[in-house]
């Protein structure tokens, strides 16, 4: 219960910090382009019904259609497939050059990297824990996602990092991945990168929005709806969460930098 109210109190949508627009400007310099985000997850991630419909055409924004600008912005890079988001990854695999496309990235390169080389983001969206939780500790796990975000931010990216949710009834990790949530936020406030907190948002919907796997986000299939679907399955409550943390980054750094300059 302390755990659990303790990530309560951490606000859904981010807020975004002077620092970040150091960062974004660094990524400029660098070569980075400002209207490419970067998936960094597991399979919750890289699956194809996560972000890339939109690409496709096949979303409807509903209510939500103030999101429309964003949406285009980002709009080809939605449906990139990324080098660092991977079925099974975790924030180990993340840095192991193993799990590296051969034919895509250099000897040597670990997914994170090839994938800032390949496609240099501004922005990259983080989400693990779901297979961390049952490998990890929390020092390791802590020691990773720090990692991840200062190689982020030497690269000019922003990550946005996300909390994951649980369902306490099923998960036999259920407090520990809180434990990690709280690892994340801790980070996010340290290095003042921006932070959703999905963990909280999701438990407003059936069992926590998670499916009986433990491991993946309820969803309808195919597509993004967010015409009422976001009540009922995480996914299209993650989409839109993240939609969200994407325009407040879009208007309050990249576009108030094109205005100073």
């Amino acid at each position: 219960g302390e755990l659990a109210s303790q990530l309560h109190a951490i606000p859904i949508l981010p807020t975004i910090s002077e620092a970040m627009h150091d960062v974004y400007l660094l990524g400029q310099e660098l070569g980075n382009h400002p209207n490419v985000i970067s998936k960094v997850g597991d399979s919750n991630s890289a699956q194809a019904i996560y972000l890339s419909p939109i690409s496709a055409g096949n979303y409807d924004l509903g209510a939500y259609d103030f999101l429309g600008e964003t949406v285009d912005y980002f709009y080809d890079s939605f449906g990139i497939v990324p080098q660092s988001a991977k079925v099974g990854l975790n924030m180990f695999s993340l840095f192991e050059p193993i799990w590296a496309d051969p034919n895509l990235c250099e000897p040597e390169e670990y997914p994170l990297i090839c994938e800032y080389r390949l496609n240099k983001p501004s922005i990259a969206v983080v989400m693990f824990g779901a297979n961390d939780v049952k490998v990890l500790n929390r020092a390791e796990y802590e020691a990773q996602m720090r990692l991840l975000i200062e190689q982020s931010l030497e690269r000019g990216v922003i990550p946005l990092l996300l909390t994951f949710g649980s369902d306490p009834n099923l998960n036999p990790n259920h407090v520990q991945l809180l434990r990690f949530n709280l690892i994340v936020a801790g980070l996010a406030d340290e290095y003042q990168v921006p932070l959703l907190n999905l963990w909280a948002a999701l438990t407003d919907l059936p069992r926590n929005g998670v499916g009986e796997d433990l491991l993946h986000l309820t969803s309808t299939g195919a597509g993004m709806n967010l015409t009422g679907n976001e009540s009922f399955y995480g996914l299209s409550l993650h989409h839109l969460l993240v939609l969200q943390a994407l325009d407040i980054i879009r208007r309050e750094v990249i576009v108030a930098n094109e205005i100073i300059e």
